[in-house]
């Protein structure tokens, strides 16, 4: 499937195919498993104090498997801080995964960044692919208990950057292909 040149912008969680996918209580809900998906162009955006926002996926708490899959587009999580731990994270993928010891996989798949004659521009923040309040990923923005997280042969040529939307004070972390693993 693709998805072509298209803008999202929500007040919670973001993105192009998955807003959000919470752990099922009940029910015949297993997962997420998503293969064989492009995003291309466009931009996703979550304006929330607590939204994340990613290429496929915005937020997801369950277990998650995602194989041969693609992200080019401008990725922002912007919503203000609300304290040290809770603000926005971007990914080029996914913007926040929690596993709880579910599975996480992410197989065969990249984040592409955008780039002007080969070059990043990356003057200030509206230029970089994936701008983020607390975590910025080229991949993913931040894994939140990852004891059951496996990445392979998988990558991403995204620029990223992170800082409070408000005050521009860098107040989070960025890093090219995961930027946050708290376990």
């Amino acid at each position: 499937m693709v998805l072509e040149n298209f803008d999202v912008t929500a007040e919670r969680n973001a993105a192009a195919l998955v807003a959000e996918m919470q752990n099922p209580k009940s029910g015949n809900v297993t997962g997420l498993r998503i293969s064989n998906v492009l995003v291309v162009g466009g931009s996703i955006t979550s304006n929330f104090t607590r939204g994340n926002a990613g290429g496929l996926i915005g937020y997801t708490g369950t277990r998650t498997v995602v194989s041969d899959c693609a992200a080019n587009a401008k990725i922002t999580a912007k919503g203000a801080r609300l304290d040290a731990d809770y603000a926005g994270d971007a990914g080029g993928l996914i913007g926040e995964m929690k596993s709880d010891g579910r599975e996480i996989r992410i197989s065969n798949s990249y984040s592409g960044g955008q780039t002007e004659k080969g070059k990043y521009k990356s003057t200030v923040k509206t230029d970089y692919n994936i701008y983020g309040v607390d975590s910025a990923g080229g991949l993913i923005g931040k894994i939140n208990g990852s004891s059951n997280t496996k990445i392979v042969n998988s990558y991403s040529t995204c620029s990223v950057y992170v800082a409070d939307d408000k005050s521009e004070k860098i107040t989070g972390s960025a890093g090219g292909l995961v930027e946050e693993n708290s376990v």
